[in-house]
């Protein structure tokens, strides 16, 4: 496995610094617009911007935001989604809900949220939360009614009451669904903290440095917040993956409906 893991990661790691030669090379002669910056000059201006004090306040606001928002929506997701797997009448109270309101894209609530709270934190993070309550929801619900009976069947025949077969039988054999809607979670907290730090009136974060760079034409600026976000979001990722491969022992951890 670790074997597999490492020529996996040699791949991967190839593959992109190809990508940023033909990139830098590109830039060097010439072929790239001028809002397309090189690499090198991104990471020129990543270190200006950590200097001259702007990133780090920004990205401090953004992350502060996306934190909260994503651990109260997974949180919620899971919560609910593991008892709506093992309860009929909490299936039945969420079902439709959840049935009608999934295909509405999220931003399309800032508006409302922002008559109610106006252009505040409370408003992007609730928002955020929104938008990340359903897939935690979704994934932790599927892997719960994907039990097979019988497990269950055999731990009440064991003596286990209702809330050790929950916690031995339901909540593990449910983990692998578990982990993956809070890792497809994690990773919309992070589009929907800069969808809603570009809209409207701007309180700080990255979304709204790297809307102040495209609307100034300060490229760099813009060119910053956006490899910040990136950076951010990939080592979130990676701590989630890894937490998770704890979690699960072993498991093999793919996000659902990710390619």
């Amino acid at each position: 496995m670790t074997a597999v893991l490492e020529r996996k990661w040699l791949a991967s790691s190839l593959f992109t610094l190809l990508l940023l030669a033909v990139w830098q090379l590109a830039g060097a002669l010439g072929l790239l617009p001028a809002y397309v910056l090189t690499p090198t000059a991104i990471a020129a201006a990543l270190g200006t911007t950590v200097t001259d004090g702007t990133l780090l306040p920004a990205s401090a606001s953004s992350l502060s935001r996306q934190m909260s928002g994503f651990l109260l929506g997974s949180s919620a997701g899971v919560a609910l989604g593991l008892l709506a797997g093992v309860s009929r009448w909490a299936e039945d109270v969420f079902d439709t809900l959840v049935s009608l309101t999934y295909p509405l894209p999220k931003i399309a609530l800032f508006p409302v949220v922002v008559i109610w709270l106006g252009y505040t934190d409370a408003a992007r993070i609730l928002v955020i939360a929104i938008s990340c309550f359903y897939p935690s929801f979704i994934n932790a619900f599927a892997g719960t009614r994907g039990i097979e009976p019988r497990l269950l069947w055999v731990a009440r025949n064991a003596g286990a009451g209702r809330l050790r077969a929950f916690r031995q039988v339901v909540l593990r054999a449910a983990m692998p669904a578990v982990v993956n809607g809070v890792r497809l979670s994690l990773a919309l907290s992070f589009i929907l903290t800069f969808a809603t730090e570009s809209l409207g009136a701007s309180r700080g974060g990255l979304g709204a440095l790297i809307e102040d760079g495209f609307n100034d034409l300060v490229y760099p600026l813009m060119w910053a917040g956006i490899v910040a976000f990136a950076l951010y979001g990939f080592l979130a990722d990676q701590a989630w993956t890894r937490l998770a491969g704890q979690l699960l022992r072993g498991q093999r951890v793919e996000a659902v409906g990710r390619g």
